[in-house]
């Protein structure tokens, strides 16, 4: 058994935020945040902002949700519509 979720592996370059030569999408820490969380985490200066990703790797994050064994049942759910 591996600990890291294989279902979308992530090369250095393809966004700023991946600075390892492999990285691995964590979907098993997924959680659902509303904007007053965000913004509350932002004014405590928890929260980086970085660019967005591209088209292609946004569609490739959505196919590893798919695929991961580790996403939550109501987060599966989302992903069916893509």
């Amino acid at each position: 058994m591996t600990r890291y979720d294989r279902s979308c592996v992530l090369s250095k370059g393809e966004h700023s935020f991946l600075t390892e030569p492999r990285s691995y999408a964590f979907y098993g820490r997924a959680e659902a945040l509303s904007q007053k969380d965000l913004d509350e985490i932002s004014r405590q200066n928890k929260l980086i902002a970085y660019e967005d990703v591209s088209k292609e790797l946004l569609e490739r994050l959505q196919e590893g949700a798919k695929k991961s064994p580790f996403l939550q049942k109501v987060f599966q759910e989302y992903f069916e519509d893509f």
